[in-house]
């Protein structure tokens, strides 16, 4: 499916360590699709990552890194 175009990826479901993510691709309107606006599929990430999609900036949305001195930690250390 690479010379789809991906409007977005919307969801992911599965966990890397038990075979695999899948994601909810929504996909640009094309002569293939008839033009639908909403064709969206479950596609595999290893087939995605195979057809060159970076899924970087769906990841970092969907499992934000905490930052250093977050609430807890502040509160932890004021609390001494």
């Amino acid at each position: 499916r690479a010379q789809y175009e991906i409007i977005a990826v919307e969801k992911h479901r599965g966990e890397p360590m038990a075979g695999g993510r899948e994601f909810l691709v929504l996909w640009a309107p094309c002569m293939e699709n008839n033009f639908a606006v909403d064709e969206r599929t479950w596609e595999s990430e290893a087939q995605l990552r195979e057809d060159g999609v970076s899924l970087d900036e769906y990841l970092a949305r969907a499992f934000p890194v905490r930052q250093e001195g977050s609430r807890r930690s502040a509160r932890l250390s004021s609390s001494t």
